[in-house]
């Protein structure tokens, strides 16, 4: 009985720490919700007032894509998986934020907390072109390392994409040695 009373007051702690996470973004304190928020305030996007809108989260409000779609996704590691649309109808870029890299492994006795290694910006579209002829396209498509590395935009930005971001801010969700 002590074990199960130790997990339900660790239970409301989080729920507390919930409650206060949901003032501020508005919605479930899920990680994919707190990505978004985070999106909004570290880039220059403006999300849509409906969590449920298919294909993406908002736009691009400044900058060289100005106007364009983005649907932002959060993956607490990195093992080169991604959810790809098959049917977009939009011209749509993935802002795709990970942890740690991690091949893929089980997770059990892992940790998961929420944190930020890379950020990678993908136009969906062009993606889903160069691989539907030689990966299986689904919510956890193989995508290479070779195209995680051209689409990187932090903490490296390695192919020069004109993105607009506010380092100073994305620095404090820095993973910081966190998994176990």
């Amino acid at each position: 009985m002590e074990q199960i009373e130790e997990f339900s007051q660790l239970i409301n702690q989080r729920n507390e720490i919930d409650h206060k996470i949901v003032k501020y973004i508005e919605w479930p304190a899920e990680k994919g919700h707190i990505a978004e928020w985070i999106a909004s305030k570290v880039f220059p996007i403006e999300l849509n007032g409906n969590s449920n809108q298919p294909e993406y989260d908002g736009r691009f409000n400044s900058g060289s894509l100005k106007g364009k779609l983005v649907d932002i996704k959060y993956h607490a590691v990195n093992n080169h998986l991604l959810n790809i649309n098959n049917k977009l109808t939009n011209d749509v870029y993935l802002l795709v934020f990970t942890g740690p890299y991690e091949t893929a492994q089980s997770s059990r006795d892992k940790d998961r907390p929420f944190c930020i290694s890379n950020i990678y910006l993908f136009n969906e579209n062009e993606l889903y072109m160069e691989l539907k002829d030689k990966v299986k396209i689904s919510v956890a498509t193989s995508v290479k390392k070779k195209y995680w590395d051209e689409n990187e935009i932090y903490p490296n930005n390695k192919e020069n994409l004109d993105i607009e971001l506010n380092r100073e801010a994305i620095e404090l969700f820095r993973c910081k040695n966190t998994l176990s």
